[in-house]
């Protein structure tokens, strides 16, 4: 059974990066669920992390669920949740939540 240390990556004091929006806490959450340990660092590499192309899918589909569209490419090209994130709010890849339409159609 793995340790707490082995199973966070980035949990070291000097590997702790402030997350600065709920987006990439979003995405820092979506990645440990894939990832199945705690990512706690924005500037990992998906990739370094123990991802790959088959669980970039997984955080892709994940993603779609809660209104964030991206692609498996955007993940290569934009690999740690910093990097996301910033991909995903300068190109609008998010959809903000809106409460239901009321009143006569």
């Amino acid at each position: 059974m793995a340790s707490q240390e082995e199973s966070t990556l980035g949990g070291g004091e000097e590997d702790e990066a402030v997350v600065t929006s709920s987006l990439e806490k979003e995405l820092l959450e979506i990645w440990s669920a894939v990832l199945k340990r705690k990512v706690t660092n924005i500037h990992l590499s998906f990739f370094e992390t123990g991802g790959d192309s088959v669980l970039a899918i997984m955080v892709t589909a994940k993603c779609a669920e809660k209104g964030l569209h991206l692609k498996v490419a955007d993940m290569f090209q934009h690999p740690s949740v910093a990097q996301l994130a910033t991909f995903l709010t300068k190109s609008g890849g998010f959809a903000a939540v809106e409460p239901p339409l009321e009143g006569p159609v």
